[in-house]
């Protein structure tokens, strides 16, 4: 299983008299893992040919991680006097000792058409595709430019985490080949693709070991 995750962040910091946010730069990842996999289908064949329709449903265990070190995301905001006062206007940036990505399970839905053989078939389907995946921000600290001194606005680094499914689509291509009347093995090809999510996330967790 190899699957690219394009991923990109916005980060939002505050204490009692300061507030920043801004959004970061995406990064895209490359992952190849192994993939366990269970499928069940039916088909059968247009009558009087050797065109055939059929549907399967698949369950993929994924759970690789995409992992970015060292995220640095900038940020606009403003900060008021202690004891009021108008509201100053600052940058800075907020630091991440990385950002993680990751992709648990998949399940997909797929019709599919193709062309029996004595020794097996090929085919080609598409359908709808589920996805679970897991974001985190490991240890993150917000600076602001106050007063132009570089100022840590946030205190401690913190670490969020968040997890969502994600609908996309599937599309795949195979061949199956006989080995005997109730067996065969099946060759397949599934590209996957999920639409842009945002996730928020409000509550600290524990921070998570980089893969």
């Amino acid at each position: 299983m190899r699957w690219e995750s394009p991923t990109s962040s916005t980060a939002r910091s505050w204490s009692p008299m300061e507030i920043a946010q801004g959004p970061g730069d995406p990064f895209h990842n490359i992952q190849s893992t192994f993939a366990p996999e269970v499928q069940a289908g039916y088909f059968r064949n247009f009558a009087g040919s050797s065109w055939l329709w059929g549907a399967k449903f698949k369950y993929k265990y994924l759970g690789t991680t995409a992992t970015q070190q060292g995220v640095i995301v900038g940020q606009t905001g403003s900060f008021t006097p202690t004891g009021g006062g108008a509201a100053t206007p600052l940058s800075g940036n907020v630091l991440m000792q990385s950002m993680q990505t990751s992709i648990e399970h998949e399940l997909s839905a797929l019709a599919f058409i193709g062309q029996s053989f004595t020794s097996g078939m090929v085919y080609v389907g598409a359908g709808p595709a589920l996805l679970s995946t897991k974001s985190f921000i490991n240890r993150a600290v917000g600076f602001g430019d106050v007063n132009g001194l570089p100022t840590a606005i946030t205190g401690a680094p913190v670490s969020f985490a968040s997890s969502t499914w994600m609908w996309g689509a599937a599309a795949q291509i195979g061949m199956t080949y006989n080995l005997a009347p109730t067996w065969f093995l099946d060759f397949n090809y599934t590209y996957t693709v999920t639409k842009n999510t945002t996730s928020t996330t409000r509550r600290p967790s524990p921070a998570r070991r980089p893969a």
